[in-house]
């Protein structure tokens, strides 16, 4: 995207503590947005989910490249502010690639928020959401990357402006609900994935035990 911050403090106490996340999982929330929404409701919803302990990513001007591509790899939920002007940067499509890419090959969780704009002019790239040319190599490879990304995006369950009548403080705190409830789900996920796989025997174990009882059947 084209302006944020990039914020390296994590909180202890964030509902995907190392007790919780794979090793690497560096943080919980990815936020891809386009600059008309950085210095408001993306801040906004930044620093609410900052207050609620969850690690929070947006990457600035200095995180470009493969060091953006992996920190976006690295974070456990993917959240995407499509607003009016998210079409029009590179930098938002080429996240947005990279995000659904790790949705399907890392079966990473993607969030899309609409933020004063339709849902379906972001499937269908009408309206502000029309993919213009920009002087870029292979331009029609990547266009069509970007449309296909687009439309898996906006046919994922997300979250709508609109359903909160304007109020975008009553957005933020749902828009964080929705993600500490995800990552409480992901962390007893992994929880009981680790309890199963102590508990589970080895089968060398098992092959051990059950030749023991033959033995002993057969001494009798």
């Amino acid at each position: 995207m084209d302006t944020s911050i990039v914020d390296e403090a994590s909180s202890p106490s964030s509902p995907s503590s190392s007790s919780c996340s794979s090793i690497d999982e560096m943080y919980d929330v990815f936020l891809s947005c386009s600059v008309d929404t950085r210095k408001t409701f993306t801040d906004h919803l930044y620093w609410t989910l900052k207050r609620a302990r969850v690690d929070v990513l947006i990457a600035e001007n200095k995180l470009r490249g493969p060091e953006l591509m992996q920190a976006i790899k690295q974070s456990r939920i993917a959240v995407i502010i499509f607003s009016r002007e998210y079409a029009f940067s590179i930098g938002c499509l080429e996240e947005l690639e990279k995000i659904m890419e790790c949705r399907r090959t890392l079966g990473q969780m993607v969030l899309p928020i609409f933020y004063d704009v339709d849902p379906k002019d972001v499937g269908k790239q009408t309206g502000c959401f029309l993919v213009y040319y920009h002087r870029v190599t292979d331009w029609e490879e990547m266009m069509q990357s970007w449309r296909k990304s687009l439309i898996e995006a906006a046919n994922l369950s997300g979250l709508d402006c609109t359903e909160s009548d304007g109020y975008e403080g009553t957005f933020a705190r749902q828009i964080v609900d929705e993600i500490t409830g995800k990552l409480k789900i992901a962390c007893v996920d992994v929880a009981a994935a680790k309890r199963c796989s102590h508990s589970t025997p080895k089968p060398t174990a098992l092959r051990s035990q059950s030749q023991q009882r033959v033995g002993l059947k057969t001494k009798k």
